[in-house]
Parts: C-alpha cells; structure tokens; sequence
C-alpha cells in the first residue's frame, strides 16, 4: 500500500522542446486509460515559463497527459483560516506544510489550485490538471523540481557535463547522504525566502506605480511648497 494514494507515473523535466511518449518509464495502457477517465498517462512537471491553460487543455485531450507547475501573476490571498497543516515525509526528512486546494478555471479550462502558505503572507499556487495525485504529492514533486535544475546547472558550470563525451559509474563513493539532505532542506526554505520576498517586492512596485510621478505645487505640503531657501 502506497504512503500517499494516487502515486503514478511523474515525468519531471527542465525546459525541452519534445517529448516521447514511448520513453515513459511506467507504462500505462489503452486499457487502464479507457477504464479511468481521469487516469493519466504521466505527469509533466515544469516551472512557470511554460504556464498555458489552453497548451494544458491540449496535452489532456489530444495525449491524455496531465500538467503540475506554478501558477503565473497570482495576486489574490485565499483566507488563512483555510489552510491546513500537513505533514510530508521528504528524504527522511519530515517537513511541515501549510496547504489549501480550491478548483478554479483559467481560460475556461477546469485546473485544481493548491497553495502553500509561507511564514510570512506569501502563498505559493500551484495548477495541475491530474485527478488522482493527492494534495500533499502534489506540493512535494513540485517543490522538488527545481533541486534538479541546480544540480545540472552545477554539473554544467564546475564539471562542463556539456563537453563529457564518456563516463564511468562509480560504486565506492563515501558520501554523507544525511547532511546532503540537511543541505538540500536549507536550500528548499532559502528558495521559499526568496520567493516570499519578490513577491513583496513586486507587490510594493505596483502600490508605487499608482502614485503620480510629478504633482503640482497646489498637491504638495504647505509647509513645503513655501520653503523658498
């Protein structure tokens, strides 16, 4: 019996212009999809830059494939009250969540919204079209995701994984598995931090953006408008 209901396939993927549907590692068949109509083939997980609610309507219609990433130009606050705590086991680690879904639809295209609720007010959203994942799988695929992109972006950068033409795999190496998981949750709450702060930021740019840029003598103080010195 599965931890979280609903497991199945996941394809997380960075930035990539095809897909191959035979490439999936657990297969689901013509059968079990007929069966389920809410049954996905897999799951993509991306970041933002690829947010489309009509590109998201096509991938279920036309491939059966369901979409889990963040949700762009969020400026409402769902009530605090209707979030719940919940817990999740990531690594070994045990990691405590503040989390709320809703069903909403974007383009007339039907999405479940889930968001966490940060330390501060910041709410992070995320959309998925997959029916059958839990709330809970859902924040932590999601949340993951970016920790690959850091990875190969370290391979990139340190390693020139680009230019590697061969490779050889290594059984013996002594690593710290526990404190690369410390490592891993500190960069997770840095990442949450950073988030929280931007959207602080975006939000008092567009407070500052409602205020003129120039105002008459007639608008300004009177103690100011008649200092001469």
């Amino acid at each position: 019996m599965p931890k979280y209901p609903g497991r199945h396939s996941l394809f997380q993927v960075t930035p990539c212009k095809f897909f191959a549907l035979q490439n999936v590692a657990i297969k689901i068949t013509d059968e079990q999809l007929e069966a389920d109509p809410d049954l996905p083939r897999f799951t993509l997980v991306f970041d933002r830059e690829v947010h489309s609610p009509k590109f998201f309507k096509k991938l279920w219609e036309e491939h059966r494939v369901a979409v889990l990433t963040y949700k762009k130009n969020v400026k409402d606050k769902w009530d605090k009250d209707d979030f719940k705590e919940h817990e999740a086991e990531i690594g070994s680690n045990i990691v405590k969540m503040e989390l709320c879904e809703k069903t909403i639809k974007m383009n007339n295209v039907e999405l479940r919204e889930i968001r966490k609720k940060g330390t501060s007010s910041h709410q992070t959203s995320i959309v998925t079209t997959n029916k059958k994942l839990n709330m809970i799988l859902i924040a932590i695929k999601m949340f993951c995701r970016w920790t690959q992109e850091n990875f190969f972006k370290y391979l990139r950068n340190d390693y020139d994984l680009d230019r590697i033409v061969h490779y050889i795999v290594n059984e013996n190496l002594n690593g710290d598995a526990d404190e690369t998981e410390k490592n891993l949750e500190k960069q997770s709450n840095v990442k949450e931090e950073l988030q929280g702060f931007e959207a602080e930021e975006k939000e008092l740019l567009e407070q500052r953006g409602q205020h003129p840029y120039k105002i008459t003598i007639k608008e300004m103080a009177e103690d100011v408008r008649n200092n001469r010195s």
